[in-house]
């Protein structure tokens, strides 16, 4: 796997691994982990992200019918489930750039 290739999969395990409870995916910044109480840190060696690469990989979690209410009004809560978990996701966009944070 390269830096490029990684998967929000990928990103959900890392988390585990290093105890973080949420996941920041925010364009223009490479994916970090927040520890409870604790400062942003690099999730890995990922290069910065572009609102194309967060809406992709969202596009694997939020059923389009979702997809669409977000994307017209530009924010969102909702709770998924991946990996047998039960993630809630708090997307916004400012600027026509996506964010979003995967509280695990």
């Amino acid at each position: 796997m390269t830096n490029a290739d990684w998967t929000l999969d990928d990103l959900i395990y890392r988390a585990e691994e290093e105890g973080a409870g949420k996941i920041h995916l925010v364009a223009g910044a490479p994916p970090m982990l927040r520890r409870r109480g604790e400062d942003l840190f690099p999730a890995g060696p990922y290069p910065p992200l572009t609102s194309e690469r967060i809406a992709r990989e969202l596009s694997t979690l939020v059923e389009p019918e979702a997809w669409h209410r977000i994307e017209t009004i530009g924010e969102g809560d909702l709770t998924v489930h991946r990996l047998a978990l039960s993630l809630r996701l708090t997307l916004y966009r400012t600027a026509n750039e996506w964010a979003v944070v995967v509280h695990l």
